[in-house]
């Protein structure tokens, strides 16, 4: 099997020794997107000289890795980041180690859900109430933020999926708002909240 690997600089440096990198992953809300620990990217980094080593994929790394002695830092995360998407959490975890020569150095790293869950279970009642809706729910400072169209997701009737999807944004205070027309009379309805209260692996 092809490995892809890519590095900057020479690796070995004043001699060199080995690393063993085991790694696991850490979360409540496992999906079918980005979640697969083996697809996960790794980068290794010499902060010293610059030097730089990235594995596409965590499963794909041999079992020992040479590298010249020195201090490093590693991280281990999703292949994939967003700050609002559909069905995709995002995992990070980060080593420092030290390679010293001619000695094996094993270094085990956890990768920790880094962004929010955002679902909706939508009572009779709401559903009664609105023959037609939408939720709208970002993470940007504004709903007019320069940034606002790429941290912000929609649940709609429209689709007839709104309790089925699940959205993950990155940790920051959540807007959402709801609109719809009553089933009664067709007026409109508008109401909204601001959740200031946030941490990575939240449920909302």
């Amino acid at each position: 099997a092809t490995v892809a690997a890519c590095s900057t600089k020479s690796p070995l440096g004043e001699g060199s020794g080995k690393l063993s990198l085991t790694a696991e992953q850490e979360g409540v809300y496992v999906t079918k997107a980005n979640d697969a620990l083996a697809d996960f990217v790794v980068d290794i980094n010499r902060p010293s000289d610059g030097f730089t080593k990235h594995y596409d994929r965590y499963g794909d790394i041999p079992q020992t890795i040479e590298l010249g002695s020195g201090s490093y830092t590693l991280t281990v995360a999703s292949p994939e980041y967003r700050d609002a998407a559909w069905d995709l959490p995002y995992y990070k975890g980060t080593a420092e180690f030290s390679i010293r020569v001619d000695e094996l150095t094993p270094v085990n790293v956890t990768a920790r859900l880094q962004n929010m869950k955002v679902s909706f279970v939508l009572t009779d009642n709401f559903k009664n109430e609105l023959s037609t809706y939408s939720i709208v729910v970002t993470n940007a400072s504004s709903w007019d933020a320069s940034d606002a169209a790429e941290k912000t997701l929609t649940w709609s009737s429209a689709t007839g999926d709104g309790e089925q999807k699940a959205g993950y944004f990155s940790v920051a205070p959540l807007r959402a708002k709801v609109d719809g027309y009553r089933a009664v009379d067709s007026s409109e309805s508008h109401s909204e909240i601001i959740i200031t209260d946030v941490a990575a692996q939240d449920h909302h």
